[in-house]
């Protein structure tokens, strides 16, 4: 092979992965669309299967501004448990050496209008690249939990 030629197979793969690119962009528009059509406020998301917004305060809440997701993944009794990642509720601390809690105050909304106060009962620890974090509700509301292998859909 000529070296002024390069590689035959070059504006091959390119196209391929255009292609690629493409037919996933049209899938992700397509649920970005319906998760619009079946949400009761317009552009946000309001799942029933227990995942929801996690807010730093109440400041953050009315203005529609979220700190990251949260999943509901337990229930017993009137409490809840919810994971999210641990660089959502804390950071870590180069001087000491140690994850810390960013506040004691989070608010947890499932559809932007109504929230629980949450509070962090465990974290990862940062340094050892732990990134999840554990917070718990506790409510009579019937919060949607997250069952990811619900065989009943």
């Amino acid at each position: 092979m000529n070296s002024k030629q390069g590689n035959p197979f070059v504006p091959y793969a390119i196209l391929i992965v255009l292609v690629a690119a493409l037919a996933v962009a049209v899938v992700l528009v397509g649920s970005r669309r319906q998760e619009q059509a079946n949400s009761p406020v317009s552009g946000q998301r309001s799942d029933p299967d227990g995942v929801g917004f996690l807010y730093e305060k109440a400041e953050d809440l009315r203005r529609g501004r979220h700190r990251c997701v949260v999943t509901v993944v337990e229930r017993n009794g009137d409490s809840y448990k919810l994971v999210t990642v641990a660089s959502c509720v804390a950071s870590f601390d180069a001087n000491t050496g140690l994850t810390v809690i960013r506040t004691d105050k989070w608010l947890v909304s499932f559809d932007e209008k109504n929230a629980f106060e949450a509070k962090v009962s465990a974290v990862g620890d940062l340094k050892l690249g732990e990134n999840f974090a554990v917070l718990e509700i506790n409510t009579t509301a019937a919060l949607p939990v997250y069952h990811p292998a619900d065989t009943r859909r």
